[in-house]
């Protein structure tokens, strides 16, 4: 699974921040990255993950190597917003399986035969 991929980055990134659980311990973090037991909680969406922060744990429970990049993500804007992280449960997927675009009409003049 992703795991490999994305070990290097946590050990050398993730791990020097120091994690604050709902008590205030400041020891380092353990991250766990997992494939999700339940995807109906994603909504069966390949982009959906869950992150689980507690007792100086975070576990990121996803169907693929996409969900885990999105929560890594998640997790990067927390730390860069706080530096420190509380306890947490995060469950996020996308609305719609699917990407689209939006074509302005008022900023793309059609004809009236198109």
């Amino acid at each position: 699974m992703a795991t490999e991929l994305f070990q290097p980055f946590l050990i050398n990134q993730l791990l020097k921040t120091k994690i604050q659980p709902p008590s205030h311990n400041t020891k380092l973090a353990q991250i766990i990255i997992k494939k999700i037991d339940d995807k109906t909680t994603i909504n069966s969406n390949p982009e959906g993950y869950i992150i689980d922060i507690a007792n100086n744990k975070i576990i990121i429970s996803a169907e693929n190597s996409t969900g885990i990049f999105y929560a890594l993500q998640s997790l990067r804007q927390l730390w860069n917003y706080h530096n420190t992280i509380q306890g947490a449960h995060i469950v996020d997927y996308p609305r719609f399986k699917y990407r689209g675009i939006l074509l302005d009409v008022s900023r793309h003049f059609f004809s009236v035969k198109e």
